[in-house]
């Protein structure tokens, strides 16, 4: 639908005047100008009934089969002394540059069985040709850390804004409809997002609006929802206590949006782990479980023949459908050992010589295991095709070396191609709308109810940066202007 000039201007206003209002800006502080911190969307992103259906019902099943095998082998490699060659491998790629305290803390969530996912966001993307899955997932976010608060924001600014009906229960009141179900005997619930200090503060200002947004959605039920820092908490043997407005209040819930120690060396992470532990001796209930769920290490698992046998074990009923399944969801993915000469997609054999000398199209993606600081954030992703053939040969030798050494491993994707789409967006309600087709990341965030994962909301972002055309980048995540959009059906 193209639009004017006069009205794109005028919905941009609105769109701004929203973001000002509620303070939900990307960085350390809001533009001076009242610019929002991505262009702004003058249209939804649409999807079909039968595109909407695999999200809203078939996906949430295979997400928690993922998630529940992977946990499976979480528990077989962290807790078993006697491993057989398959898990130790998993275990060294899972322990790499973990610190010892927070691996005791990984063992002992499995022993009190703190394992379940409370929310999942995958990055997904629409291939340009079929390749077994309608969404095929290439990483998640699990359990916080995961733009809880833009994706309820934008969808709730473009229903206001574009009057449009965006899919998914909204975020906002999933979670707190899910928080009410876990002590559904109290009275009033107080949830705290605990927001880290000295680093990952960029994202404040949307967990903090998420944190308003689900306080005013949980009136009705009597859900407060907090966000305070590390430092405002107060660990006693009687409850975890925060400060709010002048009041001393006992904190039900921790919403984890901080990390443990191994995430980044100029840390020291004493407040977090403690606070963490008083979760797993029951002070407060964990919204979720401090396991590393959303390692990319995990998305190797389903495609390792080695492990084929615990997993079917774990899955139970109808095992090899099951299995089936999560592979078909998830774009293969393979570990760099350090000592393999060959990998092998699709039955297909590629040789690491002919990988780093660049001899395939349409070309790989390596990807930093682990949840360091260089894993996060669109950091430690290089393509084969795209920046240049050095950066993909230097990031080849460190993946190769670090798995050498046993201190850091990386995986390895078969790049999908996107699919393009129209989009209409426009920078600022100064500019001028822009028509464009671009291919995009559509990340669909759901949390847990009625005992299963179920559809929040979904955020697209669009690769409108500038740079996506001129380095020819699949890289859509960590762009400068990308545009973002909620998703309608048509």
């Amino acid at each position: 639908m193209k639009i004017s000039k006069e009205q794109a201007q005028e919905w941009a206003r609105g769109q701004e005047a929203y973001y000002k209002t509620h303070k939900l800006y990307y960085g350390l502080d809001p533009k001076e100008n009242g610019d929002a911190s991505w262009w702004l969307a003058l249209n939804g992103h649409q999807i079909s009934p039968a595109e909407f259906q695999y999200l809203d019902y078939d996906l949430p099943y295979i997400i928690g089969d993922f998630h529940h095998l992977s946990a499976g082998l979480l528990r077989r490699s962290l807790l078993s002394s006697d491993l057989n060659p398959a898990l130790a491998d998993l275990r060294k790629q899972l322990t790499a540059g973990v610190p010892d305290e927070t691996i005791e803390i990984y063992q002992e969530a499995l022993k009190r069985n703190v394992t379940g996912v409370f929310s999942s966001r995958p990055d997904t993307i629409q291939p340009a040709k079929e390749n077994g899955s309608l969404f095929p997932i290439i990483e998640y976010n699990v359990d916080g850390t995961a733009d809880k608060g833009n994706t309820e924001g934008v969808n709730q600014v473009l229903v206001n804004n574009l009057g449009e009906k965006f899919v998914g229960k909204g975020l906002a009141r999933l979670f707190v409809e899910g928080v009410r179900q876990k002590i559904p005997e109290k009275d009033s619930i107080v949830v705290a997002t605990i927001l880290p200090e000295g680093y990952r503060n960029k994202y404040d200002a949307q967990n903090i609006y998420f944190a308003n947004r689900a306080s005013e959605v949980g009136r009705e039920s009597n859900v407060r929802w907090l966000a305070v820092h590390t430092s405002d908490v107060d660990i006693k043997a009687n409850g975890l206590f925060t400060s709010h407005g002048g009041e001393t209040i006992k904190i039900d819930i921790v919403d984890s949006e901080f990390k443990l120690p191994g995430h980044n060396e100029k840390v020291k992470f004493e407040k977090e782990t403690a606070i963490m532990q008083a979760t797993l001796d029951g002070t407060a209930i964990l919204l979720g479980t401090p396991l590393p769920l959303g390692d990319k290490i995990l998305l190797s698992t389903p495609f390792n023949p080695d492990l084929r046998d615990f997993i079917l074990e774990d899955l139970g009923e109808q095992a090899e459908e099951r299995l089936a399944a999560v592979q078909a969801a998830h774009a293969e993915t393979h570990v760099l050992s350090g000592n393999q000469n060959e990998i092998i997609f699709d039955g297909v054999s590629y040789s690491l010589d002919d990988l780093v000398n660049l001899k395939y199209q349409p070309g790989f993606v390596l990807k930093t295991g682990g949840d360091s600081e260089h894993a996060s954030e669109s950091k430690g992703v290089f393509f084969s095709h795209g920046r240049g053939s050095d950066r993909w040969t230097k990031a080849f030798d460190e993946a190769l070396a670090g798995a050498a050494q046993g201190d850091k491993y990386w995986v390895m994707q078969k790049v999908i191609q996107p699919r393009s789409f129209d989009i209409s967006t426009i920078p600022n309600s100064r500019s001028m709308p822009k028509e464009m087709l671009v291919p995009n990341r559509l990340a669909p965030y759901y949390g847990l109810l009625d005992g299963r994962l179920q559809l929040g909301n979904i955020l697209v972002t669009a690769g409108t940066d500038r740079e996506v055309d001129k380095l020819k980048d699949l890289q859509i995540h960590g762009q400068k202007h990308n545009t973002y959009q909620g998703v309608v059906v048509k």
